[in-house]
């Protein structure tokens, strides 16, 4: 919705949404574009985007390989500067290097701002996005914005998925219900 909401407010602007592998999309990013979206906005599955009449553009990909991630290096927005706002989907499954490489394509100029947002779950306590936003964020450092939801925030979650979430045992619950960063259980190493 955020992304929608973007390209609609700042003409001309490029937003980006990349999961680890392109091939993953079709099941989660791009069906619910396609429902968040209005009848003006086209979307051309050949190109890997939305086109709005506005002149925004939503372009989605991979970067599960050189091939996807040579893609991504590509992508330029209408005036040539780059990404405005970008959505890394799943970004746990992503590595650092990952982050960095979007982060590299965020020179977009159409919005006062760029953006790059990284909806996950909690992983290890170890993970990158843990140890370089949540551990400083929760600390006071204010320097990245940091949502921490409850499954009780999410209004598209019904009662009895809530309480399958708050059954879970060991690292699932502390993950899934409870929001926290750890270890898997019997971890001997880092």
């Amino acid at each position: 919705h955020k992304l929608n909401a973007l390209c609609l407010r700042f003409p001309g602007s490029l937003g980006l949404i990349v999961r680890k592998a392109r091939q993953h999309l079709r099941n989660s990013s791009v069906p619910m574009m396609e429902s968040i979206i209005g009848g003006q906005v086209l979307h051309e599955p050949s190109k890997f985007r939305f086109q709005y009449p506005n002149g925004s553009r939503i372009v989605y990909g991979g970067m599960f390989d050189q091939k996807q991630r040579e893609a991504l290096r590509s992508i330029a927005g209408e005036t040539g500067s780059g990404v405005d706002f970008a959505v890394m989907e799943e970004a746990s499954t992503f590595t650092e290097a990952d982050y960095e490489e979007v982060m590299g394509r965020m020179r977009g100029q159409a919005a006062p701002f760029r953006q790059v947002i990284l909806p996950t779950n909690p992983d290890a306590d170890t993970h990158w996005i843990n140890q370089r936003f949540i551990r400083p964020y929760l600390a006071g450092d204010r320097s990245s914005a940091v949502y921490l939801p409850r499954p009780e925030d999410n209004p598209t979650l019904d009662a009895d998925y809530i309480a399958t979430l708050r059954a879970l045992t060991g690292v699932r619950r502390a993950r899934l219900y409870e929001g926290r960063w750890v270890r898997a259980e019997g971890t001997v190493f880092d």
